[in-house]
């Protein structure tokens, strides 16, 4: 460890790490070493590839959003609505219609 004295942390604390104060007067600044540095760099494999994990889902979603958009876009036009709040219940109405005559066909035979 590096032992430094309170006039030497005083004015570059900002880029000290954590200091624990000694009995001496001193305070005492934890050193890095190579157990340090490997969990460091492991720690940022595993941000980069939990970052690019996230990415590939954002870009799978942004692809499927589309899909379902250009779906909807057609159904509508089917439907002859304008406005997307409408559909569902435009939906039911023409199911509902489709039962009402499937039950009209039923009664004339």
């Amino acid at each position: 460890m590096q032992v430094q004295t309170r006039s030497d942390v005083v004015g570059n604390s900002q880029s000290l790490p954590e200091l624990s104060p000694h009995s001496s007067g001193c305070f005492i600044v934890p050193t890095r070493d190579s157990s340090t540095d490997n969990l460091f760099t492991a720690q940022l494999a595993a941000l980069r590839a939990n970052i690019a994990q996230l990415e590939a889902d954002l870009e799978q979603s942004r692809a499927e959003r589309t899909r379902l958009a250009d779906r909807q876009a057609r159904i509508m036009q089917l439907v002859g609505n304008t406005q997307p709040d409408h559909l569902v219940h435009d939906l039911r109405n023409i199911l509902n219609e489709r039962e009402l005559l499937r039950t009209l066909m039923a009664t004339q035979l």
